[in-house]
């Protein structure tokens, strides 16, 4: 049995090429990072402040990261204003 090595998909999908798209300074666009290449849409809402550089404290990616690789097109917005529902109990 001659011929050329069988290589899994897995092998050769290189992810670490796939960089994000800064489409805006508050719109990153991600596509997936899984070897299919494709898959669901999530949007992601962070607050502008949130640290999601990477730390050496914490082993997990940044969000937008983490999402892709299991499998997601990611677009995350980044909120200057993130709004909170103030309920207010009305007595009758």
């Amino acid at each position: 049995m001659g011929g050329a090595a069988y290589t899994p998909l897995s092998c050769q999908y290189d992810s670490s090429s796939a960089a994000a798209q800064q489409i805006s300074p508050q719109l990153r666009l991600q596509a997936p990072l899984s070897r299919h290449g494709r898959g669901p849409g999530l949007v992601l809402v962070l607050d502008h402040y949130a640290k999601t550089e990477k730390s050496e404290t914490h082993l997990d990616p940044e969000p937008l990261r983490k999402w892709a690789e299991e499998g997601f097109a990611v677009v995350q917005v980044r909120s200057y204003l993130i709004i909170c529902s103030n309920t207010k109990r009305i007595e009758t």
